[in-house]
């Protein structure tokens, strides 16, 4: 647990040290950065933002170089909604035809399985009341 806790604080240091560096309209778009074998990715909020970024990445990278030890060597970009940020889907109920009952009411009688058969004669039950 202590090295996650560490891992957490190192990924906000470098956080709040890019965001030092970058112009203050790009700071609060940047979500999250990470150091991958040289490279600095860089997390926005959304595709512009990250553009807007990729266009100043040699100034945020020089900038970089003097506070980041192992320097980077360049800067990749990319995108991070939060995950509130994304719409809830609804699942859609499917209706069970009176046919597809019928079909299920009559595999129900076939099973020997009690517990089974009970469970398809609900579920050809559902179909039966929903088709009316």
């Amino acid at each position: 647990m202590g090295a996650i806790l560490r891992r957490v604080n190192e990924q906000r240091k470098l956080l709040w040290r890019i965001r030092q560096v970058l112009p203050a309209e790009l700071a609060p778009h940047l979500v999250h950065a990470e150091s991958l074998g040289g490279d600095l990715v860089l997390f926005f909020d959304s595709s512009s933002w990250a553009s807007l970024a990729r266009y100043q990445a040699q100034e945020v990278l020089t900038a970089l170089r003097g506070l980041m030890q192992p320097a980077p060597r360049r800067c990749r970009f990319r995108v991070a909604q939060p995950p509130d940020a994304r719409p809830a889907t609804r699942r859609r109920a499917l209706k069970l035809s009176a046919s597809g009952a019928a079909a299920i009411a009559g595999a129900a009688d076939t099973v020997a399985d009690p517990a089974l058969r009970a469970s398809l004669a609900r579920l050809a039950a559902r179909g039966e009341r929903g088709a009316g």
